[in-house]
């Protein structure tokens, strides 16, 4: 389990790092570059954003582009109160739906607010924001992973992939009392994690040195790096609390994301019910995580 842990800690650090070094390579034009710099200076919160572009500086696709978790939390689920989009659901399921919304309201506004609040703690890069069992693959021969399936792969929170692959070893059946990680676990992976991200991370200054470069693959990526064994550990444990803290974004977004497709999903599927089980972990976790944010605050 433990070596298993930390070969699947190594490939999300690896495809975090290579991908927003690819997306912060990929230019937009100049009409895109204005909407990304005034997008940002009209965010007073600086949440969408990973910095505010001034005029002299290219603006790339991970500028332009918001951020998966915040925009689940407020588009799309202003866009599931909508009429058009309630007026989707069939009859018999709309009063539960509509529900199912009004419960989430509240619970996205705390948690923007709290996203808000901890911003400086979490490093925003490309994340593959669906990493259930199924997405990471082993090669029979060689036992190297792969991950595939890139759907929903958009700029994020880093620990969002780690939460949210965590919130899936419970599979659809969201059996957490069986399923879901120990904190013994959860602090054992963050802390692979964070070595092999510095390894990463080392890896592409090199590079960048050997082009003579200054590029930075994320903006604040000195938070991963300590003096001591003793200030690793405490920022460790840290970051399990906001792992956890990010276990209720991947349950809220998801749910969101459910009844989305509740309304426009031809495939047979209970997609409410589904929305109704990530939200009822939520509620049962909530008090507890967000109780940990206070007591290191």
């Amino acid at each position: 389990m433990a070596q298993e842990a930390d070969a699947v800690a190594e490939k999300i650090a690896a495809f975090q790092v290579t991908s927003t070094i690819a997306a912060k390579a990929n230019m937009v034009d100049d009409r895109h570059k204005r909407e990304v710099i005034g997008a940002a200076a009209e965010d007073p919160n600086n949440v969408d954003f990973v910095s505010a572009q001034d005029g002299d500086k290219a603006a790339t696709r991970f500028d332009k582009e918001a951020n998966y978790t915040v925009h689940s939390l407020t588009r799309w689920l202003s866009q599931i109160s909508s009429d058009d989009i309630q007026r989707k659901v069939v009859p018999e399921k709309r009063a539960s739906f509509a529900e199912t919304v009004e419960r989430l309201r509240p619970e996205s506004k705390d948690l923007v607010e709290l996203i808000q609040k901890e911003a400086s703690h979490l490093v925003q890069g490309v994340c593959h924001n669906d990493l259930l069992s199924a997405n990471i693959m082993r090669h029979k021969e060689q036992r190297m992973l792969k991950i595939i399936d890139f759907d929903y792969t958009k700029k994020n929170f880093l620990l969002f992939d780690i939460a949210n692959h965590f919130n899936e070893y419970t599979g659809l059946e969201c059996d957490y009392e069986r399923y879901f990680p120990s904190d013994a676990h959860m602090t054992n992976f963050v802390r692979l994690y964070r070595r092999h991200m510095r390894e990463h991370l080392d890896d592409a200054k090199v590079k960048a040195k050997e082009d003579k470069d200054t590029f930075r693959v994320f903006d604040n990526e000195e938070i991963f790096y300590t003096d001591s064994e003793a200030e690793e550990e405490k920022i460790v444990h840290h970051w399990t609390s906001l792992v956890k803290f990010m276990t209720l974004c991947s349950h809220a977004s998801w749910s969101i994301w459910s009844l989305f497709q509740e309304a426009v999903s031809n495939i047979d599927v209970d997609f409410l019910d589904y929305a109704k089980l990530r939200l009822a972990r939520y509620m049962e976790a909530k008090d507890e995580i967000k109780g940990l944010l206070s007591s290191i605050d």
